[in-house]
């Protein structure tokens, strides 16, 4: 058993036994869940560490079990790294020693259950995040198993927190994937969906969400067949020649100093841990885990970092206005006009799930924008870049319609009909009608004065409905309605949309010396800026 003594353990820490569910589903077989009671995401933290450890050892004397599948608390979740909280507590050299220690031989325990006994075999069964200490917990079994789903990312992110993997992930990375490959995962602190993670070697398997646990324990006991392929040629002409790892590594390095400047010392840190792997004995390349996080955890620049990362996520757990009420969500949009402009944003905000129904007078226009609608989703289907069930649900999210009938019910209204100052009044007058008092009218025109389309609304106005915004300008008024809506990805793709530049929506174009564009195409190129 492993010894936490003396070393920070979380506030709310539970009794011994209660992070880890044991169950045997089928003869042979042990599922070991992660679930501390503790922590909505599990986090490898001591009292995981712990029952983990616990569990295993009651595993290892009994001889029956011959497979075991370590999961999340079900097929969505796994577990996220180590306790950053222990981690940035901690200043003494040698209590982060133990504690990379401490991990190091639970998951060694893991990989040394198939290593003394052959007819062994561990699976990691990963839906949702495994990033840093669980993508490690994950190389320790023999088989990696990932559902296909948005939420599935694995990796190893260290080195965005001043510190290098140090729970094997150094070591046994390139074991598997092979040492270029591990380079440019770790150096970069890159996460891999599911498919991604296949192709690159690090997955084994992936499978639907629901058929998650069933293909592991299948896996577990030699009942399923596996995808990856073994790398047996590039595995002995580059990880095992030297020569080829150190030229590999020569140039690695000169791309983390053009990149850092020598500021950050992680990078290089694993780097010569990484390219030194295939040629060390385990027991060794662990040791040179250690002694790297043991300096880097306590140093200014992993704090800072690790400070950084807090307020982000600290940031990104925030949902209350400033006004401490609870913000809405966004979904449902309105469209009018179904020309290139119209039918490009109804298409984009349909994709990225919102209900969006187009206007249109001309039922051939509408016909064109359903027709490339599909088509255009329907090969992004093609080409793997959406599921079938995102894609089916992208397509039925776009509704058309001749009236304005249901426009009432949409938070975002956008026009862009034809450029004629009286037919965008008249449009704009019948939908403050029908509109909800918080709901956004936004107008395309690249060439109009929105000063002059509100000119009518100003009545409506004053009683809160539609608050006019034009794709680069807002006012007053519509930056307070715009912060009471949380509309989560849909917000900060609408935020960019509606940066204030004025009224002329060329300005900001002209400012940075960029060729005028249609205000659709500035539209469309900011909501599908990265969220």
């Amino acid at each position: 058993m492993i010894d936490i003594t003396g070393l920070p353990l979380p506030p709310n820490a539970p009794a011994p036994g209660a992070c880890v569910r044991a169950s045997r589903p089928e003869s042979g077989l042990v599922e070991l869940a992660l679930d501390p009671p503790h922590r909505s995401l599990a986090v490898l933290d001591l009292p995981l560490l712990r029952d983990l450890d616990a569990a295993l050892e009651v595993i290892e004397r009994d001889p029956l079990v011959r497979g075991l599948v370590i999961t999340g608390r079900n097929t969505r979740q796994f577990a996220a790294g180590a306790d950053i909280d222990a981690i940035a507590s901690l200043t003494d050299p040698v209590l982060v020693g133990r504690l990379v220690q401490l991990g190091q031989q639970v998951f060694e325990r893991i990989a040394r259950l198939s290593r003394t006994n052959h007819a062994f075999t561990s699976v990691a069964a990963i839906g949702g995040a495994a990033a840093g200490g669980g993508c490690e917990l994950a190389l320790a079994c023999d088989f990696i198993v990932l559902a296909n789903s948005k939420e599935t990312k694995i990796g190893l992110p260290e080195v965005q927190l001043g510190i290098v993997p140090g729970w094997g992930g150094c070591e046994r990375l390139p074991r598997k994937i092979g040492v270029p490959a591990a380079l440019d995962a770790i150096l970069n602190g890159k996460l891999y969906s599911a498919r991604q993670a296949l192709k690159l070697g690090l997955a084994d398997r992936t499978t639907n969400p629901e058929d998650l646990l069933r293909i592991a324990h299948g896996i577990a006991l030699r009942r399923e067949k596996l995808e990856h392929k073994e790398r047996v040629l590039a595995r002995l002409a580059v990880d095992k020649n030297p020569l080829a790892t150190r030229l590999i590594a020569g140039q690695a390095r000169k791309a983390v100093l053009a990149k850092t400047r020598g500021f950050y010392p992680a990078p290089l840190e694993a780097l010569e841990i990484v390219a030194r792997a295939p040629h060390t004995e385990l027991a060794h390349g662990l040791e040179a885990e250690v002694d790297a996080v043991r300096r880097l955890a306590v140093g200014p620049v992993s704090k800072n970092l690790i400070r950084i990362f807090r307020l982000s996520e600290e940031a990104k757990k925030t949902k209350l206005l400033p006004d401490g009420t609870s913000a809405a969500s966004m979904s449902r949009m309105g469209v009018l006009g179904a020309g290139v402009m119209g039918r490009g944003i109804a298409a984009l905000a349909a994709e990225r799930g919102l209900w969006t129904r187009l206007f249109d007078i001309a039922p051939a226009a509408l016909d064109t924008a359903l027709v490339e609608h599909r088509n255009a989703v329907l090969e992004k289907k093609k080409r793997r870049r959406l599921e079938k069930h995102e894609a089916e649900r992208a397509i039925d999210r776009l509704d058309i319609s001749r009236t304005l009938a249901g426009f009432g019910r949409c938070e975002l209204v956008v026009e862009a009909v034809a450029e004629k100052l009286e037919v965008k009044r008249a449009v704009f007058g019948e939908l403050a009608k029908q509109l909800a008092p918080d709901a956004i009218l936004a107008t395309n025109t690249s060439s109009l004065s929105v000063a002059a389309i509100a000119e009518g609304l100003h009545t409506l106005r004053a009683r809160g409905r539609g608050a006019l915004l034009q794709p680069g300008q807002e006012d007053a008024a519509g930056r307070d309605r715009a912060r009471s809506r949380d509309l989560r990805r849909d917000r900060r793709a609408l935020r960019r949309a509606l940066a204030r530049t004025g009224q002329d929506p060329g300005r900001r174009a002209r400012r940075r010396g960029l060729p005028r564009q249609p205000p659709a195409r500035a539209l469309s190129r900011r909501m599908r800026a990265p969220l």
